[in-house]
């Protein structure tokens, strides 16, 4: 692993452990079991309220290195895998509950990401049409510093399903991340 992305997670880490979160470097070897590529799994200690929903978070750090060679349906298949997982803790049908995950997978990368995922990032609200939990995706390009994420001004605010989570979610990890990149050379 390339010593910036290592110093990121590091930082990562230690920010989302302050702010309380359970933090766990490569969870392949234990939650994320054949998530080989996982460098980092982060899950709020206790359910937070949020409007009228009590949320845990769960964010799913993934080495981006993958993508040129497998894919976005490689991607979307780690996604899935992590929505399985974190609904484990939920014994509420999705449709009824009012305690849901609000996951975010990361995808990390000393690389440029290709424009067909950094479009497909910034358009996709993840959350299902049965609702019981919120998710989207973000790039991190360490190398550049830049941070991709659902575009939230897309969604009409209020009346989207889910917009409060993911706008929460996001707001969470951007300050870490960018705390994290500040550690990091730009590289244009």
């Amino acid at each position: 692993m390339a010593a910036g992305i290592e110093l990121f997670l590091e930082t990562v880490e230690q920010e989302l452990s302050r702010f309380g979160y359970a933090v766990y470097r490569e969870p392949h070897n234990t939650t994320f079991e054949g998530v080989s590529n996982g460098l980092l799994y982060a899950r709020s200690s206790a359910r937070y309220r949020l409007g009228f929903a009590r949320v845990e978070d769960h964010f799913l750090f993934v080495d981006g290195g993958i993508f040129p060679h497998l894919g976005l349906e490689a991607l979307r298949a780690i996604y899935e895998h992590f929505r399985m997982i974190a609904n484990q803790g939920f014994r509420t049908p999705p449709a009824l509950r009012m305690q849901i995950p609000n996951l975010v997978l990361v995808i990390v990368s000393g690389e440029p990401f290709h424009m067909e995922l950094i479009d497909f990032v910034r358009r996709s609200n993840l959350t299902p049409g049965l609702r019981g939990e919120v998710g989207q995706w973000m790039l991190v390009d360490i190398r550049s510093h830049r941070v991709t994420r659902l575009d939230l001004s897309r969604f009409l605010l209020g009346r989207t399903p889910g917009w409060l989570p993911l706008s929460k979610g996001a707001e969470t990890l951007v300050g870490v991340i960018e705390k994290a990149l500040k550690l990091l050379p730009r590289v244009e």
